[in-house]
């Protein structure tokens, strides 16, 4: 998980530089056309959410979505990221909207277990760096309560659309273990005895670019990363990658899905 790391590290220090101190989301931003600002307010508004829940944020960046959804609430919940530089960055963003005491950002890998359970689990687009997916899957559905919501955004391969030379380039790039469909998901947490509740297609709503142009950009940009160093070659690396999951998009290779399952057991 250290080039995972290394990847959210990177990002955190480009994102900083813009963004300043606050708390951001950085997953995708979707046309909602006004009614949502984001997909984490459209989770608040469809789901069932206890106004005094425990919530654990798997990969939570900057704690964006778990301070929006503890504000103005009884909420409280932890966030976890392996990038120490998020983490604190999330800290301190608690500190400031005075929910430190609700809400605690930590480094740490959403495969290994933690000593509690929680009524909702949020993972947006995080488990596709999981280098054991089902091993994952498996640990966080085990941190679920008796009616606990596991709640996931994510990018959902569609295969036999794009080069695999380019799906391997991905894989490298983004660090992800594999090109995984829904069903891979969707199955195992089946098996796992949890039950299917909402599922929202939200393809249609990402902004896509020119699949000529954007082919254009990863050329030069791997052409560009041989005579890079340091973190600006991981940076390169990290744009390459997102440029090619931009082209995956426009070629229908992927699809954007919040998936959720509950615990009824």
């Amino acid at each position: 998980m250290d080039k995972v790391k290394s990847i959210y590290d990177s990002l955190f220090s480009l994102e900083h530089k813009k963004k300043g101190r606050r708390s951001y989301p950085i997953h995708k931003r979707l046309k909602f056309q006004g009614e949502y600002n984001d997909i984490t307010e459209w989770i608040q508004d469809q789901f069932d959410i206890p106004n005094d829940a425990r919530i654990l944020d798997a990969g939570c960046g900057t704690g964006y979505t778990l301070l929006e959804c503890c504000k103005h609430t009884k909420r409280s919940g932890i966030g976890i990221s392996l990038s120490s530089r998020e983490v604190h960055s999330a800290n301190q963003s608690a500190l400031r909207m005075n929910l430190a005491a609700s809400c605690e950002f930590r480094v740490h890998d959403y495969a290994l277990p933690l000593n509690e359970k929680f009524d909702v689990i949020i993972a947006i687009e995080s488990l596709k760096h999981a280098p054991d997916l089902k091993r994952t899957l498996a640990n966080l559905s085990g941190h679920l309560k008796s009616g606990g919501q596991f709640i996931f955004v994510e990018d959902f391969y569609i295969p036999n659309k794009v080069s695999a030379s380019l799906g391997k380039t991905f894989l490298e790039k983004w660090s992800v273990s594999d090109l995984y469909d829904e069903a891979y998901y969707t199955d195992y947490l089946s098996e796992l005895g949890l039950k299917p509740l909402k599922t929202q297609d939200f393809t249609s709503m990402i902004y896509k670019k020119r699949a000529w142009t954007t082919r254009a950009k990863i050329t030069t940009t791997h052409l560009a990363s041989h005579f890079l160093k340091g973190e600006k070659k991981e940076l390169s690396h990290i744009y390459e990658g997102g440029l090619i999951m931009d082209y995956f998009y426009n070629k229908g290779a992927f699809e954007y899905k919040l998936v959720s399952f509950i615990n009824e057991g």
